[in-house]
Protein backbone atom coordinates (compact mmCIF):
# COMPACT_ATOMS: atom_id res chain seq x y z
CA UNK A 1 0.00 0.00 0.00
CA UNK A 2 1.64 3.36 -0.95
CA UNK A 3 1.68 6.68 1.06
CA UNK A 4 -1.08 8.07 -0.49
CA UNK A 5 -3.44 5.21 -0.18
CA UNK A 6 -2.56 5.31 3.46
CA UNK A 7 -3.88 9.17 3.34
CA UNK A 8 -7.51 7.62 2.19
CA UNK A 9 -7.99 4.44 4.95
CA UNK A 10 -7.42 6.90 7.86
CA UNK A 11 10.74 28.23 -12.61
CA UNK A 12 13.20 29.94 -10.94
CA UNK A 13 12.94 28.11 -14.25
CA UNK A 14 16.42 28.28 -16.18
CA UNK A 15 16.76 26.81 -19.07
CA UNK A 16 18.91 27.65 -22.62
CA UNK A 17 16.19 26.19 -24.28
CA UNK A 18 12.44 25.60 -24.68
CA UNK A 19 10.86 22.16 -24.24
CA UNK A 20 9.62 20.11 -26.94
CA UNK A 21 9.46 16.74 -27.82
CA UNK A 22 8.66 14.02 -30.57
CA UNK A 23 7.49 10.71 -28.90
CA UNK A 24 8.10 7.81 -31.09
CA UNK A 25 5.47 5.15 -29.58
CA UNK A 26 2.34 7.17 -28.74
CA UNK A 27 1.75 10.62 -30.12
CA UNK A 28 -1.35 12.57 -32.13
CA UNK A 29 0.27 13.63 -35.15
CA UNK A 30 -2.08 16.31 -37.23
CA UNK A 31 -0.65 17.21 -40.63
CA UNK A 32 -2.24 20.07 -42.13
CA UNK A 33 -0.89 19.44 -45.71
CA UNK A 34 0.97 16.19 -47.07
CA UNK A 35 4.22 17.43 -48.28
CA UNK A 36 7.11 15.63 -46.98
CA UNK A 37 6.80 16.21 -43.37
CA UNK A 38 10.15 15.64 -41.69
CA UNK A 39 10.65 14.76 -37.92
CA UNK A 40 13.29 16.34 -35.41
CA UNK A 41 14.73 13.14 -34.32
CA UNK A 42 18.13 13.87 -32.79
CA UNK A 43 18.21 15.32 -28.95
CA UNK A 44 21.68 16.89 -29.61
CA UNK A 45 22.87 17.26 -32.99
CA UNK A 46 23.41 21.09 -34.02
CA UNK A 47 21.30 23.58 -36.41
CA UNK A 48 21.02 22.08 -39.87
CA UNK A 49 19.68 23.56 -42.70
CA UNK A 50 15.93 22.94 -43.14
CA UNK A 51 15.99 21.83 -46.43
CA UNK A 52 18.26 19.00 -45.62
CA UNK A 53 16.96 15.68 -44.13
CA UNK A 54 17.06 16.71 -40.46
CA UNK A 55 15.67 20.10 -38.95
CA UNK A 56 16.23 21.00 -35.83
CA UNK A 57 14.71 24.37 -34.31
CA UNK A 58 13.57 22.31 -31.68
CA UNK A 59 16.43 20.66 -29.71
CA UNK A 60 14.77 17.75 -27.37
CA UNK A 61 16.70 17.73 -23.58
CA UNK A 62 17.67 14.57 -22.34
CA UNK A 63 14.77 12.35 -21.36
CA UNK A 64 14.12 9.34 -18.47
CA UNK A 65 13.42 5.68 -18.63
CA UNK A 66 9.12 7.34 -18.87
CA UNK A 67 9.82 9.76 -21.69
CA UNK A 68 9.70 12.98 -19.16
CA UNK A 69 12.15 15.78 -19.97
CA UNK A 70 14.50 15.72 -17.07
CA UNK A 71 15.88 19.30 -16.87
CA UNK A 72 12.13 20.34 -17.81
CA UNK A 73 10.85 18.60 -14.91
CA UNK A 74 13.61 20.02 -12.52
CA UNK A 75 11.79 23.33 -12.99
CA UNK A 76 7.97 21.92 -13.26
CA UNK A 77 9.38 20.63 -9.22
CA UNK A 78 8.86 24.40 -7.94
CA UNK A 79 5.40 24.21 -8.99
CA UNK A 80 5.83 27.65 -10.12
CA UNK A 81 6.95 27.72 -14.06
CA UNK A 82 4.47 30.15 -14.69
CA UNK A 83 5.68 33.19 -12.72
CA UNK A 84 9.16 32.40 -12.88
CA UNK A 85 8.93 32.10 -16.98
CA UNK A 86 6.54 35.36 -17.37
CA UNK A 87 8.54 37.88 -18.12
CA UNK A 88 10.85 36.40 -20.33
CA UNK A 89 10.19 34.11 -23.33
CA UNK A 90 13.13 31.21 -23.45
CA UNK A 91 14.00 30.82 -26.82
CA UNK A 92 16.75 28.72 -28.59
CA UNK A 93 18.73 28.73 -31.67
CA UNK A 94 18.04 32.67 -31.45
CA UNK A 95 19.09 34.40 -34.36
CA UNK A 96 19.84 38.38 -35.22
CA UNK A 97 17.05 39.99 -37.16
CA UNK A 98 18.17 43.54 -36.48
CA UNK A 99 17.97 43.99 -39.90
CA UNK A 100 14.27 43.25 -39.65
CA UNK A 101 14.07 46.05 -37.19
CA UNK A 102 12.94 49.36 -38.66
CA UNK A 103 10.45 47.65 -41.17
CA UNK A 104 8.64 45.62 -38.15
CA UNK A 105 8.66 49.54 -36.08
CA UNK A 106 6.85 50.67 -39.40
CA UNK A 107 4.16 48.19 -38.98
CA UNK A 108 3.89 48.39 -35.37
CA UNK A 109 3.30 52.20 -35.86
CA UNK A 110 0.95 51.67 -38.42
CA UNK A 111 -0.96 49.04 -36.31
CA UNK A 112 -0.72 51.15 -33.32
CA UNK A 113 -1.91 54.21 -34.66
CA UNK A 114 -5.21 52.16 -36.02
CA UNK A 115 -5.71 51.16 -32.82
CA UNK A 116 -5.80 54.12 -31.03
CA UNK A 117 -9.44 54.46 -32.58
CA UNK A 118 -11.39 51.25 -30.87
CA UNK A 119 -14.62 50.82 -32.25
CA UNK A 120 -16.43 49.88 -28.74
CA UNK A 121 -19.94 48.86 -27.68
CA UNK A 122 -21.34 47.63 -23.99
CA UNK A 123 -19.57 43.43 -23.16
CA UNK A 124 -23.28 41.77 -24.08
CA UNK A 125 -22.78 43.55 -27.88
CA UNK A 126 -18.95 42.95 -28.44
CA UNK A 127 -19.46 38.83 -27.07
CA UNK A 128 -22.56 38.39 -29.18
CA UNK A 129 -20.54 39.90 -32.20
CA UNK A 130 -17.64 37.33 -31.34
CA UNK A 131 -19.97 34.59 -30.96
CA UNK A 132 -21.22 35.10 -34.31
CA UNK A 133 -18.08 35.11 -35.81
CA UNK A 134 -16.36 31.44 -33.68
CA UNK A 135 -16.37 32.03 -30.42
CA UNK A 136 -18.10 30.06 -27.61
CA UNK A 137 -19.78 31.97 -25.10
CA UNK A 138 -17.36 30.53 -22.37
CA UNK A 139 -14.20 31.42 -24.08
CA UNK A 140 -15.53 34.68 -25.29
CA UNK A 141 -16.29 35.95 -21.90
CA UNK A 142 -12.56 34.43 -20.91
CA UNK A 143 -10.91 37.37 -22.95
CA UNK A 144 -9.06 40.04 -21.29
CA UNK A 145 -11.38 43.56 -21.85
CA UNK A 146 -8.15 44.75 -24.20
CA UNK A 147 -8.61 41.31 -26.34
CA UNK A 148 -11.91 41.74 -26.34
CA UNK A 149 -12.24 45.06 -27.57
CA UNK A 150 -9.91 45.08 -30.31
CA UNK A 151 -11.52 41.86 -31.73
CA UNK A 152 -14.53 43.31 -31.73
CA UNK A 153 -13.49 47.00 -33.20
CA UNK A 154 -11.34 44.80 -36.18
CA UNK A 155 -14.72 43.47 -36.91
CA UNK A 156 -16.58 46.57 -37.47
CA UNK A 157 -13.81 48.14 -38.99
CA UNK A 158 -14.30 45.04 -41.14
CA UNK A 159 -11.22 43.28 -40.91
CA UNK A 160 -10.76 39.76 -41.40
CA UNK A 161 -11.51 37.56 -37.71
CA UNK A 162 -12.00 34.18 -37.90
CA UNK A 163 -12.38 32.16 -34.83
CA UNK A 164 -13.09 28.04 -33.97
CA UNK A 165 -13.96 26.37 -30.80
CA UNK A 166 -13.43 22.83 -29.72
CA UNK A 167 -14.00 20.70 -26.11
CA UNK A 168 -12.23 18.23 -24.27
CA UNK A 169 -13.86 16.25 -21.27
CA UNK A 170 -11.65 15.42 -18.46
CA UNK A 171 -12.91 11.98 -16.80
CA UNK A 172 -12.04 12.51 -13.10
CA UNK A 173 -13.05 9.55 -11.76
CA UNK A 174 -10.43 7.51 -14.26
CA UNK A 175 -8.25 10.31 -12.68
CA UNK A 176 -8.97 10.13 -8.97
CA UNK A 177 -8.23 6.03 -9.43
CA UNK A 178 -4.86 6.67 -11.47
CA UNK A 179 -3.73 9.24 -8.45
CA UNK A 180 -4.65 6.50 -5.35
CA UNK A 181 -3.17 3.87 -7.27
CA UNK A 182 0.44 6.05 -7.99
CA UNK A 183 2.78 6.51 -5.41
CA UNK A 184 4.70 9.55 -3.96
CA UNK A 185 8.14 8.86 -5.38
CA UNK A 186 6.40 8.15 -8.55
CA UNK A 187 4.81 11.51 -8.97
CA UNK A 188 8.15 13.31 -7.16
CA UNK A 189 9.90 11.48 -10.34
CA UNK A 190 7.14 13.37 -12.40
CA UNK A 191 8.53 16.52 -10.94
CA UNK A 192 5.13 17.03 -8.38
CA UNK A 193 6.30 18.37 -5.01
CA UNK A 194 5.11 16.74 -1.83
CA UNK A 195 3.06 20.01 -0.91
CA UNK A 196 1.04 19.40 -4.25
CA UNK A 197 0.78 15.75 -3.62
CA UNK A 198 -0.49 16.36 0.11
CA UNK A 199 -3.05 19.14 -1.52
CA UNK A 200 -4.26 16.84 -3.77
CA UNK A 201 -4.55 13.46 -1.23
CA UNK A 202 -6.71 16.24 0.74
CA UNK A 203 -8.96 16.69 -1.90
CA UNK A 204 -9.72 13.27 -3.27
CA UNK A 205 -9.99 12.22 0.74
CA UNK A 206 -12.64 14.89 0.96
CA UNK A 207 -14.58 13.00 -1.79
CA UNK A 208 -14.40 9.46 -0.75
CA UNK A 209 -15.12 10.79 2.72
CA UNK A 210 -18.46 12.20 1.22
CA UNK A 211 -21.42 9.74 1.99
CA UNK A 212 -23.15 8.28 -1.18
CA UNK A 213 -26.26 10.44 -0.62
CA UNK A 214 -23.50 13.58 0.31
CA UNK A 215 -21.69 12.77 -3.89
CA UNK A 216 -25.02 12.56 -5.19
CA UNK A 217 -26.62 16.00 -4.02
CA UNK A 218 -23.58 17.81 -3.48
CA UNK A 219 -20.95 16.51 -6.07
CA UNK A 220 -23.70 15.97 -8.99
CA UNK A 221 -22.91 11.97 -9.15
CA UNK A 222 -25.67 9.71 -10.28
CA UNK A 223 -25.91 6.34 -8.88
CA UNK A 224 -23.80 4.35 -11.14
CA UNK A 225 -21.10 6.94 -10.57
CA UNK A 226 -21.10 6.64 -7.33
CA UNK A 227 -20.37 2.90 -7.63
CA UNK A 228 -17.68 3.16 -9.79
CA UNK A 229 -16.58 5.67 -7.58
CA UNK A 230 -16.12 3.33 -4.46
CA UNK A 231 -14.62 0.72 -6.50
CA UNK A 232 -12.17 3.02 -8.07
CA UNK A 233 -11.09 3.77 -4.35
CA UNK A 234 -11.21 -0.36 -3.85
CA UNK A 235 -9.45 -1.28 -6.47
CA UNK A 236 -6.43 1.40 -5.50
CA UNK A 237 -6.59 -0.76 -2.00
CA UNK A 238 -6.56 -4.27 -3.87
CA UNK A 239 -5.44 -4.29 -7.17
CA UNK A 240 -7.02 -7.57 -7.44
CA UNK A 241 -10.53 -5.73 -7.69
CA UNK A 242 -12.05 -6.70 -11.39
CA UNK A 243 -11.99 -3.69 -13.51
CA UNK A 244 -14.26 -5.40 -16.23
CA UNK A 245 -16.66 -4.69 -13.56
CA UNK A 246 -16.36 -1.46 -13.74
CA UNK A 247 -15.67 -1.07 -17.31
CA UNK A 248 -19.61 -2.42 -17.60
CA UNK A 249 -20.95 0.37 -14.99
CA UNK A 250 -19.23 2.83 -16.91
CA UNK A 251 -20.98 1.85 -20.35
CA UNK A 252 -23.94 1.34 -18.85
CA UNK A 253 -24.02 4.77 -17.72
CA UNK A 254 -23.20 6.43 -20.90
CA UNK A 255 -20.67 8.37 -19.07
CA UNK A 256 -18.87 9.44 -15.69
CA UNK A 257 -18.35 12.21 -14.12
CA UNK A 258 -16.20 14.47 -16.24
CA UNK A 259 -14.85 18.43 -16.56
CA UNK A 260 -15.11 19.89 -20.01
CA UNK A 261 -13.11 22.92 -20.70
CA UNK A 262 -13.71 24.86 -24.27
CA UNK A 263 -11.10 25.94 -26.22
CA UNK A 264 -10.90 28.42 -29.41
CA UNK A 265 -8.35 30.13 -31.41
CA UNK A 266 -8.76 33.14 -33.48
CA UNK A 267 -7.39 35.00 -36.08
CA UNK A 268 -7.12 38.44 -37.14
CA UNK A 269 -5.57 39.62 -40.39
CA UNK A 270 -3.44 43.04 -39.93
CA UNK A 271 -1.44 42.56 -43.21
CA UNK A 272 -0.38 45.78 -45.15
CA UNK A 273 -0.37 45.85 -49.06
CA UNK A 274 3.66 44.61 -48.76
CA UNK A 275 3.76 42.47 -45.39
CA UNK A 276 1.65 39.83 -43.94
CA UNK A 277 0.43 40.07 -40.71
CA UNK A 278 -1.77 38.35 -38.28
CA UNK A 279 -2.90 38.24 -34.56
CA UNK A 280 -3.65 34.95 -33.31
CA UNK A 281 -5.66 34.85 -29.79
CA UNK A 282 -6.07 31.54 -27.65
CA UNK A 283 -8.44 31.21 -25.05
CA UNK A 284 -9.93 28.38 -22.84
CA UNK A 285 -12.60 27.80 -20.35
CA UNK A 286 -13.21 25.26 -17.62
CA UNK A 287 -17.09 24.47 -16.94
CA UNK A 288 -16.44 22.49 -14.26
CA UNK A 289 -13.51 21.70 -11.81
CA UNK A 290 -11.11 19.12 -12.70
CA UNK A 291 -10.19 17.30 -9.40
CA UNK A 292 -6.68 16.03 -9.43
CA UNK A 293 -4.38 18.89 -10.54
CA UNK A 294 -0.61 17.98 -9.83
CA UNK A 295 1.12 19.45 -13.47
CA UNK A 296 1.66 21.97 -16.06
CA UNK A 297 -1.22 22.43 -19.52
CA UNK A 298 -0.10 23.66 -22.34
CA UNK A 299 -1.36 26.09 -25.41
CA UNK A 300 1.09 24.72 -27.77
CA UNK A 301 1.25 26.70 -31.45
CA UNK A 302 2.89 25.91 -34.93
CA UNK A 303 3.33 27.54 -37.90
CA UNK A 304 4.33 27.35 -41.54
CA UNK A 305 5.94 30.27 -43.84
CA UNK A 306 8.72 31.17 -41.77
CA UNK A 307 6.99 34.00 -39.85
CA UNK A 308 8.37 35.46 -36.97
CA UNK A 309 6.80 36.54 -33.57
CA UNK A 310 6.00 39.22 -31.62
CA UNK A 311 4.27 40.43 -28.62
CA UNK A 312 3.55 37.29 -26.95
CA UNK A 313 1.67 37.27 -23.99
CA UNK A 314 -0.99 35.35 -21.70
CA UNK A 315 -2.46 35.27 -18.35
CA UNK A 316 -4.50 32.59 -16.52
CA UNK A 317 -7.22 33.27 -13.49
CA UNK A 318 -7.31 31.08 -11.12
CA UNK A 319 -10.26 30.31 -8.41
CA UNK A 320 -12.06 28.61 -5.53
CA UNK A 321 -14.26 25.66 -6.13
CA UNK A 322 -16.29 23.38 -4.17
CA UNK A 323 -15.76 19.16 -4.29
CA UNK A 324 -15.64 18.76 -8.36
CA UNK A 325 -19.26 20.12 -9.12
CA UNK A 326 -18.68 24.21 -9.40
CA UNK A 327 -16.72 27.07 -9.40
CA UNK A 328 -16.99 29.65 -6.66
CA UNK A 329 -16.46 33.21 -6.30
CA UNK A 330 -14.56 35.94 -8.51
CA UNK A 331 -10.89 35.17 -9.58
CA UNK A 332 -8.50 35.14 -6.52
CA UNK A 333 -5.05 35.35 -8.80
CA UNK A 334 -4.28 36.08 -12.07
CA UNK A 335 -1.12 35.04 -13.11
CA UNK A 336 1.04 35.03 -16.37
CA UNK A 337 1.60 32.45 -18.21
CA UNK A 338 4.90 30.99 -18.97
CA UNK A 339 5.80 31.07 -22.26
CA UNK A 340 8.70 29.47 -24.55
CA UNK A 341 9.52 30.12 -28.54
CA UNK A 342 10.59 27.62 -31.09
CA UNK A 343 11.75 30.18 -33.54
CA UNK A 344 10.31 30.88 -36.54
CA UNK A 345 7.77 27.79 -36.04
CA UNK A 346 5.97 27.68 -33.28
CA UNK A 347 5.53 29.04 -29.61
CA UNK A 348 4.40 27.21 -26.23
CA UNK A 349 2.44 29.00 -22.87
CA UNK A 350 2.64 27.43 -20.03
CA UNK A 351 -0.64 27.07 -17.10
CA UNK A 352 0.06 25.48 -13.74
CA UNK A 353 -3.21 23.48 -12.99
CA UNK A 354 -3.01 25.08 -9.27
CA UNK A 355 -1.50 27.67 -7.42
CA UNK A 356 -1.20 28.24 -4.19
CA UNK A 357 -3.33 32.07 -3.25
CA UNK A 358 -2.46 32.57 0.43
CA UNK A 359 -3.56 29.44 2.16
CA UNK A 360 -5.66 28.47 -0.40
CA UNK A 361 -4.89 25.87 -3.66
CA UNK A 362 -6.58 27.28 -6.22
CA UNK A 363 -7.10 25.87 -9.94
CA UNK A 364 -7.40 27.69 -13.24
CA UNK A 365 -10.67 28.11 -14.73
CA UNK A 366 -10.10 30.14 -17.65
CA UNK A 367 -7.43 32.17 -19.58
CA UNK A 368 -6.32 33.92 -22.33
CA UNK A 369 -2.73 34.15 -24.68
CA UNK A 370 -1.99 36.05 -28.27
CA UNK A 371 0.79 36.50 -30.50
CA UNK A 372 1.33 38.49 -33.59
CA UNK A 373 3.18 36.91 -36.27
CA UNK A 374 4.85 38.54 -39.53
CA UNK A 375 7.27 38.62 -42.24
CA UNK A 376 8.94 41.70 -43.57
CA UNK A 377 7.56 40.65 -47.12
CA UNK A 378 4.95 39.25 -48.89
CA UNK A 379 5.32 35.61 -50.32
CA UNK A 380 2.01 34.94 -51.43
CA UNK A 381 2.00 31.18 -50.57
CA UNK A 382 -0.53 29.26 -47.94
CA UNK A 383 0.31 27.71 -45.09
CA UNK A 384 -1.42 27.72 -41.38
CA UNK A 385 -1.24 28.60 -37.97
CA UNK A 386 -2.21 25.47 -35.49
CA UNK A 387 -3.03 25.13 -31.92
CA UNK A 388 -4.01 22.72 -29.54
CA UNK A 389 -4.77 23.06 -25.25
CA UNK A 390 -2.76 20.46 -23.78
CA UNK A 391 -4.13 18.90 -20.22
CA UNK A 392 -1.76 16.48 -18.39
CA UNK A 393 -2.97 13.68 -16.21
CA UNK A 394 -1.10 10.92 -14.51
CA UNK A 395 -0.18 8.20 -17.36
CA UNK A 396 2.71 6.53 -16.50
CA UNK A 397 5.61 5.49 -18.82
CA UNK A 398 4.31 7.89 -21.19
CA UNK A 399 5.59 10.92 -23.22
CA UNK A 400 5.26 14.67 -21.76
CA UNK A 401 6.97 16.32 -24.87
CA UNK A 402 5.29 18.74 -27.27
CA UNK A 403 7.25 19.44 -30.81
CA UNK A 404 6.42 21.60 -34.28
CA UNK A 405 7.53 19.88 -37.36
CA UNK A 406 7.87 21.35 -41.14
CA UNK A 407 8.13 19.93 -44.31
CA UNK A 408 11.66 20.54 -46.90
CA UNK A 409 9.22 23.70 -48.37
CA UNK A 410 8.49 24.86 -44.78
CA UNK A 411 4.80 25.59 -45.54
CA UNK A 412 2.99 22.36 -44.08
CA UNK A 413 3.13 21.97 -40.54
CA UNK A 414 2.45 19.31 -37.93
CA UNK A 415 2.36 19.99 -33.69
CA UNK A 416 3.01 16.11 -32.39
CA UNK A 417 1.87 16.19 -28.54
CA UNK A 418 3.02 13.49 -25.99
CA UNK A 419 0.37 10.63 -24.87
CA UNK A 420 0.86 12.53 -20.79
CA UNK A 421 -1.82 14.69 -22.22
CA UNK A 422 -5.45 14.78 -22.94
CA UNK A 423 -5.53 17.26 -25.74
CA UNK A 424 -7.88 19.35 -27.48
CA UNK A 425 -8.87 19.02 -31.52
CA UNK A 426 -6.01 20.88 -33.27
CA UNK A 427 -7.28 24.16 -34.34
CA UNK A 428 -6.18 25.80 -37.80
CA UNK A 429 -6.28 29.17 -39.51
CA UNK A 430 -4.80 29.56 -43.15
CA UNK A 431 -2.82 32.41 -43.41
CA UNK A 432 -0.44 33.52 -46.80
CA UNK A 433 3.26 34.48 -45.90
Amino acid sequence: MNKVVAIFIAFSLVMSMPIVSLAEDVETSVKVNQTNIQELVDDNQGTEDIDKKVENDDILPDTNEAGNYTEFNKAEKTGDVSERGSDEIKQENVTDVSSDTLSEQEDTANLEEEDEKLIVADDDTMIKTLCEHGYAYDTATALEEENLKELYSDIMKGREVEASTCAIEIDNLAAIEEFLKTDEDTLNAQGVSDKVIEENAKQVSDILNMSNQELKKEGGLSTTEVKILRKAEDNAKNEAIDNKEIKNEVDASGGISSSKLKYTQSKTNLSSKTKPIYKINFTYSWAKPYVIHLFTDYIAVGWGGDFNSKSESGSAKYYWWEGSNRWIGNCKKTASMGKYAIINRGFKFSIPQGKWVGKQYEKTKKGSASLIIYKNKKNRKATKVISAYCHQVIKLGSSNGISVSLSSNHLSVSLKIGTAFDKSSQQNDNVNN
